[in-house]
C-alpha cells in the first residue's frame, strides 16, 4: 500500500529587538519582534495531498506567568514589535478550535514557554502541528462485489461521522478512542476494538470482505495504517447466517426503561449460538455527567442463545408481559435519564448508553429499544440506534428481534 502523510510545521520565530529609550516604558520591559515562516511538510500517500494552512492567518495568544494575556486574532494583525514585561511567557499559537468531528477540517497548534529578559535578545521558535487525527475510508472491489448498500460509521465521546459508499473526504476526530461499525445490507459490524487516535495521525481504513459458502458465513476484513507512525491494525469480523439466531457475537443492551419512581430495568439481549455466563459481565452508572462511576453492578446467571436477561431496581413495579421474569434486581440501578449506563466484560467497557462526563437527557421519561439492524453493543453511544417508546411501556421486554 502506499504510504500518506499529511504533515504541516509552522515556523514561528521570535526575535528580541534592542531596547531604546523610545520603546521600553520600564526598565523590566523587552521589546517582542516576531517573524513568521511555513514549511508546507506533505508527503504524498495514495495519489492524496494537502496544502498546509496559511500561517498569517492563525491566532497568537501570549499569556505571562503573572497571568497577563495578549492575544491577536491574527498573526498578520500583531505589530512588528511587541513591548511585554521580564516574565516567564507562553506563547500558543493556533489555527483555529476544533470539538466535533468534521470532513476535511485539519486544525494545527503549537506551544512553547520562553523567558523575557531584561536588556537581552531571545530567540523563539514555535512548530504548529497537526493537533487532530484524520481517517480515510476505502472499500476493497471484493467488498463491493458481495454488498450493495453500505456505509461506515466512526464514533467517539465528541460526536460521529457517517462515510457513505462516495465519500472521498477525510473526516477528522480529536486524538482519543475512535470507534467504528460497517453498515452493508441491513446488517451492522461493530468493531470491538477502538482506534487509539494521536496527534498528526492520518489513518486510512480499507474495509475488505470474503464470503464463504460452505459455512454460511461473511467475514470483513478492516485494515488500518497510518504513514505517520507507522501502524498497522486488522479487525475481523463473521456474520454467521446459519445457527447464530441474532449474527453478533457479543452481549449487549437492547432495552431500556427510565420510568418513574424505582422502575428502572435494563434488558441484555445474547445474540450468539450459545449461552453466556454473566459472571464476568458487570454494570456501572455515570451519575449527572460525572466522569467517575457509581460502584459497580456484578452480574450473575446464564443468559441462553437467543434470549434475554432482565435486570431491574430492587423496588421495581411495573407489569411485565406474560411469563416474563426479572433475572436480577439491585438497589444500585437507579438511573436517571440523564445517568450514562456501561456494561462491561472484564475491565472492558463493551457497550454505553449516554456519553460519559457530559450531562444529557438522553433517557429522561422513556423507553429505548435497540433497533433491529444493531446487532453488537458498541462502546460509543448513538440515539440513532434506538427506537423510543412511552414512558413505562414495557411490553417488549423479554424478547429481542436482530436483522
Amino acid at each position: 500500500m502506499k504510504k500518506n502523510l499529511l504533515k504541516l510545521a509552522a515556523v514561528l520565530a521570535f526575535f528580541w529587538a534592542g531596547c531604546s529609550d523610545s520603546d521600553v516604558d520600564s526598565p523590566d520591559a523587552g521589546t517582542l519582534a516576531l517573524t513568521s515562516s511555513v514549511n508546507k511538510g506533505v508527503i504524498v500517500k495514495s495519489g492524496r495531498t494537502s496544502a498546509a494552512n496559511v500561517v498569517e492567518n492563525f491566532k497568537v495568544t501570549l499569556t505571562s506567568g503573572a497571568g497577563e494575556v495578549i492575544v491577536y486574532d491574527k498573526l498578520s494583525d500583531m505589530p512588528s514589535e511587541v513591548t511585554l514585561k521580564v516574565d516567564s511567557w507562553t506563547v500558543l499559537v493556533s489555527s483555529g478550535e476544533f470539538q466535533t468531528p468534521m470532513f476535511d477540517s485539519p486544525v494545527y497548534d503549537g506551544t512553547e514557554t520562553f523567558q523575557i529578559h531584561k536588556d537581552q535578545q531571545t530567540q523563539q521558535s514555535v512548530v504548529c502541528t497537526q493537533a487532530n487525527a484524520g481517517f480515510i475510508i476505502k472499500y476493497t472491489d471484493e467488498f463491493k462485489a458481495i454488498f450493495d448498500d453500505y456505509s461506515t460509521v466512526l464514533s467517539s465521546e465528541r460526536g460521529q461521522l457517517a462515510f457513505d459508499e462516495t465519500e472521498t473526504r477525510t473526516g477528522y476526530f480529536l486524538p482519543g478512542a475512535v470507534s467504528g461499525r460497517v453498515q452493508a445490507d441491513g446488517k451492522e459490524f461493530v468493531i470491538s476494538t477502538p482506534i487509539q487516535a494521536e496527534r498528526q495521525d492520518l489513518w486510512t481504513i480499507t474495509i475488505n470482505a470474503v464470503e464463504i459458502f460452505d459455512e454460511g458465513t461473511a467475514v470483513i476484513t478492516v485494515t488500518l495504517d497510518t504513514g505517520v507512525n507507522n501502524k498497522t491494525e486488522t479487525w475481523t469480523i463473521e456474520v454467521d447466517h446459519t445457527s447464530n439466531p441474532g449474527g453478533g457475537n457479543e452481549l449487549f443492551i437492547s432495552e431500556y426503561t427510565e420510568g418513574n419512581s424505582f422502575n428502572k430495568a435494563l434488558e441484555l439481549y445474547n445474540p450468539t449460538n450459545a449461552a453466556i455466563d454473566l459472571s464476568n459481565y458487570s454494570l456501572k452508572i455515570y451519575s449527572n455527567g460525572n466522569e467517575t462511576a457509581n460502584s459497580p453492578i456484578a452480574l450473575s446467571g446464564t443468559v441462553n442463545a437467543g434470549e434475554t436477561f432482565i435486570i431491574s431496581h430492587t423496588q421495581f413495579a411495573l407489569d411485565l408481559p406474560s411469563g416474563v421474569t426479572i433475572g436480577q434486581k439491585s438497589d444500585g440501578l437507579g438511573f436517571n435519564g440523564d445517568d450514562d449506563v456501561e456494561l462491561l466484560k472484564g475491565d472492558t467497557r463493551i457497550d454505553l448508553m449516554g456519553v460519559i462526563g457530559e450531562k444529557v437527557e438522553f433517557g429522561k421519561d422513556k423507553v429505548l429499544r435497540r433497533k433491529p439492524a444493531a446487532t453488537a453493543p458498541s462502546a460509543t453511544f448513538s440515539l440513532d440506534d434506538w427506537e423510543e417508546l412511552p414512558k413505562n411501556d414495557v411490553s417488549g421486554f423479554g424478547s429481542h428481534t436482530t436483522n
